[in-house]
This record gives C-alpha cells, sequence and structure tokens, in this order.
C-alpha cells in the first residue's frame, strides 16, 4: 500500500513537472497565400453612394465617411502591398508557446545594452482594434540603451504578446477574462522567459485591463506605465466642489469622455451582447471589416497621426489570420465588467500618460488618478491619441523610459 502510494506521489510530481514544460517555437508569419483573395473581395465590393441626407439631417456623427472609406480602398487595391508588410513584421523575432492550452503568439525582442544590470523586461499589451503591430514602432526605443540625465543607464527587454483570439493567438475558451490572461501573461514572464526577477507593464485599450490585474495580483509585476484606464470619469463639477484644480488640457478631456458615452460607446454595446451576429457578418469581408475598424482609428487618434498604411495592415491582419470573430469575445467574456472606480490594492508604483486625441474616455484629471494609488508619474502631450505607440512611437518611449527609471525597483 505504501509502495503504491509513493508511486502514485511520483508519478504525479513527474507529470506536474512536465506540465511545466514550456517548449517555445520560433515562428514567421505567412498569409501570402490568402492576401489575392482579399484583395479580389475588396475590388468586388460595391459601396452605395455617400449619405449626404442623413449626414445633414443627423444630430450626432452617424458614423464613418463613405468618401474616406472609398479613398481607403483606392489605397488598398493599387498602393498597398501585404507582402511587403509581412516582411516588416517579420524583421522581428515571434515566437509561439502553449500555456494552459492556448498557442501564444509573442514578440520578443532583447535590450542591445552589454550589461544586464542595466535592463528592464517589459510586456506590452494591445487592444481592441490594435494588435501587436501597434507597439513595434517602440521597439528600437525601449531596446537601445540610454543614458539618464542622472547619469543611469537604462535599456529593455521587450516582449510583446497577442491577446488570445487576436492575431496568430488561439482563441480563448467559452469561461476565460482579463483575469485569466494576465495569469497566462505572468507565466509566459516568468516560467518562460524566467524574467523571475520582476519585469514592468505597459499597455493600452484592453491591454490596460490586463495590466491592473497584473500589477494587482501579482507580485513580480512591479510597476506599470498606462495610456488608458477604463474608468469612468468624474463630471468637472464634482471635481471643483471636491476643491481639485481642473486646468483646460483636463477639461477638454472631461467634455470629450461625456461626447463619447452620448455617441461613441455603441460598437461597444454590439462586441458586448451580439459579438457572433456582427463577427460572421464580417468574417470573410474586408471591406467591412475596413469600415468598421477604420471609423475607431478616425475617431479616437490625432487627426495629423492618422496613418492610411497602418490601417490597412491592421484590417489585414484581422482578415488574413481570420481573428476579427475571435477578437470580439473578449467584450462578451468580459460582460460583468463595466467602467467603475477601482482603486489599485498594492502601493507597486505606476504612470500615466494623458494624450489629447485619446477619442474614448480617458483623459483623467491628474487628481483623479492619483486617487486610484501610488501614482509616480503622469504627462499631459497635445499629440498623439488612442493608439499613441503607434501614432507618437518616440513620445510613448520616452514616457516608459523616464517613468521607469524614476519609479521601476532596483
Amino acid at each position: 500500500m505504501v509502495t503504491r502510494t509513493l508511486y502514485v506521489l511520483l508519478a504525479s510530481l513527474i507529470i506536474s513537472s512536465f506540465a511545466q514544460l514550456h517548449t517555445v517555437r520560433p515562428f514567421d508569419a505567412d498569409l501570402t497565400r490568402d492576401a489575392p483573395r482579399m484583395l479580389r473581395l475588396v475590388k468586388d465590393t460595391r459601396l452605395p453612394p455617400t449619405l449626404s441626407a442623413l449626414m445633414t439631417v443627423s444630430s450626432t456623427d452617424p458614423g464613418v465617411d463613405a468618401q474616406w472609406i472609398r479613398k481607403l480602398k483606392k489605397e488598398w487595391i493599387h498602393g498597398f502591398d501585404w507582402n511587403e508588410r509581412q516582411e516588416y513584421i517579420n524583421s522581428f523575432n515571434h515566437f509561439k508557446v502553449e500555456i494552459e492550452g492556448l498557442d501564444i503568439h509573442f514578440i520578443h525582442a532583447k535590450s542591445t545594452a552589454a550589461s544586464t544590470s542595466d535592463v528592464i523586461p517589459i510586456i506590452l499589451t494591445h487592444g481592441w482594434p490594435g494588435s501587436f503591430l501597434e507597439f513595434l514602432p517602440v521597439v528600437q526605443t525601449l531596446t537601445q540603451l540610454t543614458t539618464l540625465p542622472s547619469g543611469r543607464n537604462i535599456s529593455f527587454d521587450v516582449i510583446i504578446p497577442s491577446l488570445p483570439g487576436f492575431a496568430y493567438s488561439s482563441p480563448p475558451p467559452p469561461v476565460w477574462t482579463v483575469n485569466d490572461t494576465a495569469r497566462v501573461w505572468n507565466t509566459l514572464m516568468t516560467d518562460v522567459l524566467k524574467y523571475t526577477s520582476g519585469y514592468s507593464i505597459a499597455g493600452t485599450d484592453w491591454g490596460a485591463l490586463v495590466n491592473w490585474c497584473l500589477l494587482n495580483e501579482y507580485p513580480l509585476a512591479k510597476a506599470a506605465h498606462f495610456n488608458f484606464l477604463a474608468i469612468v470619469p468624474p463630471s468637472i463639477e464634482s471635481l471643483i466642489a471636491l476643491g481639485a484644480e481642473v486646468n483646460d488640457f483636463e477639461r477638454l478631456g472631461l467634455e470629450n469622455a461625456g461626447i463619447f458615452f452620448h455617441t461613441g460607446i455603441a460598437y461597444f454595446n454590439v462586441h458586448q451582447t451580439r459579438p457572433w451576429t456582427l463577427g460572421l457578418a464580417l468574417s470573410d469581408n474586408p471591406m467591412g471589416q475596413l469600415s468598421w475598424i477604420a471609423e475607431k482609428y478616425r475617431d479616437w487618434s490625432d487627426p495629423s497621426r492618422v496613418d492610411i498604411t497602418y490601417i490597412l495592415t491592421t484590417v489585414s491582419l484581422y482578415y488574413l489570420t481570420g481573428s476579427f470573430p475571435t477578437s470580439l469575445y473578449i467584450y462578451a467574456q468580459n460582460s460583468g465588467f463595466s467602467p467603475g472606480d477601482v482603486k489599485a490594492i498594492t502601493p507597486k508604483p505606476f504612470g500615466y500618460s494623458s494624450f489629447q486625441w485619446e477619442g474614448i474616455f480617458s483623459r483623467h484629471p491628474k487628481s483623479f488618478i492619483d486617487a486610484l494609488g501610488n501614482l509616480t508619474y503622469y504627462k499631459e502631450h497635445y499629440h498623439g491619441g488612442h493608439f499613441a505607440p503607434s501614432e507618437v512611437p518616440a513620445v510613448y518611449g520616452e514616457d516608459i523610459i523616464e517613468m521607469m527609471a524614476g519609479s521601476y525597483p532596483l
């Protein structure tokens, strides 16, 4: 009996140890085969005339402009080269690893610093309608060695995963939340990549929710940078009543948040309540995906930084990977989420960069964010919006460097 019990115990330990072994596989993007069909569908799509009558009678913005979509369609057919964009994508080191039954895609860019003491690991997480593409422009800024005025050297090992259901990562199981993704990210950083002394985190949109979980729940996530927090901002009147000072930058942000909740939140409600209907309707419709996604880049970006090639690359990635329908899961699976006053339960430091053209509701006043936890860094920018890493990569990267240099525990 004792022998059998010992055997079962040993077998369990062996199985458990194998379960902790994660095989990291190098990965190259190759979606060339389906690109010609995608372009044929784009060419064959018949767009309706501009709905000028509706534009004149509607009291609110009725949606994306047909003339602009025509312009994007023309560029997609005549000026866009998927193979060229794919070559750029493959200039970074891609990998896949299985964690908890999910195939997780990630980019791993190592620091150029000669000394590991100067290197901080950082995991960057996107949201919707973003992807790993969003952070590629900041990789060089973060991986190169920067010498600060204080004399300190700093550089980063950069990890950019694709959320479950996005791009090259497999879809999540039916019951899955941002808390589960946070757990997988912690496994990726500690068990797979062996950053056992700690790591930093940054990201936007749904990535910010994942990172809030990481910051609060996982000790090795030591510091975070945000440019978005899914928290309903207070009214100007309530802040003034509390004696808070509100500058012009913050006042405009609060006014824009009110506009978003009045005219811009319909997509969220559709994603959360009817993801399958929308996913099925647009799954094999590249022009439909373009209209749905490009609208967000129009509304949430700095008008001077809207990059047509980047938008077309993003939509092509969604279409060619077949991930548009599964990318909507995150809204329905986190249906219990509603933007609310969520305070940190940890003294760990975090920083916040506020961008003027943030098009959702996350231009929060400093006094409001300061009350959420240990805010150690705050900066306002008059350029850039919701997709700041791709809109103003140098600024975004510099903010992360400044914040982590002053806040990441050595």
